[in-house]
């Protein structure tokens, strides 16, 4: 890379390797719809994943809990990486096939069809392979390989763990991963901060217009109250 830590600078170049080199990977199991329930363990299906992130206010689907042990390979683990095998074409980020949606934490549910996690395999850092996942060289290797029209495309498993990317040494990619979770924190911080603005200002809004069938507001600035 262009830019590298210096303690790195002497250490050579990063080997080529393929996505099927550096993990394993489970497809999601094709749960029944008989077996919902409106509580229990979740189902992560492909429409509760947004472009990079599992949604968590979306209407969820459940199965019992006592069937656990049944579907133990399924559950999503922290540090895995969810790729969806089917959507819309590349260019459409939030509905796109191949997407890589990074697993935060534990027991987030169990993973259904038309997914598939990755695994890393040993001394592969899951952050820094996710952060090859949803680059440009990454979305051009998606289209490449997806079939099907824009509002339905797919990619065979096969072809996605030929992905090919360069991979350094086991402690230069925990430098990296550790430097751009910092990033990733610190933009978390400040979207939260922008979205506690956000409702504030809402919240304003409403005291400072008059409400359908008042005549003033119900909060005014001080030099605008009468006597």
């Amino acid at each position: 890379p262009k830019l590298r830590f210096p303690e790195f600078r002497d250490v050579g170049e990063w080997e080529e390797k393929t996505l099927g080199q550096l993990a394993t990977y489970t497809k999601g199991f094709a749960f029944k719809s008989q077996d919902y329930r409106s509580q229990g363990i979740r189902v992560i299906r492909v429409s509760d994943l947004g472009a990079d992130f599992i949604k968590s206010n979306n209407e969820k689907i459940f199965i019992a809990s006592d069937s656990a042990s049944d579907y133990e390979r399924y559950v999503l683990n922290k540090g895995e990486i969810i790729i969806t095998t089917v959507g819309s074409k590349p260019e459409l980020i939030d509905s796109a096939v191949g997407r890589g949606i990074f697993v935060h934490y534990s027991n987030e549910g169990l993973l259904n069809q038309n997914l598939l996690k990755l695994e890393m395999l040993r001394e592969v850092n899951s952050k820094f392979l996710f952060s090859n996942i949803n680059t440009e060289k990454y979305q051009k290797f998606i289209a490449s390989i997806s079939r099907g029209n824009a509002n339905q495309a797919n990619i065979a498993v096969k072809d996605l763990m030929d992905f090919g990317l360069q991979v350094p040494t086991p402690k230069e990619q925990q430098k990296i991963a550790s430097c751009l979770s910092s990033l990733d924190d610190l933009i978390t911080t400040q979207t939260q901060k922008v979205e506690a603005l956000k409702t504030h200002k809402k919240g304003l809004m409403q005291q400072l217009f008059p409400r359908e069938g008042e005549t003033q507001p119900r909060l005014r600035f001080p030099e605008l109250l009468l006597p």
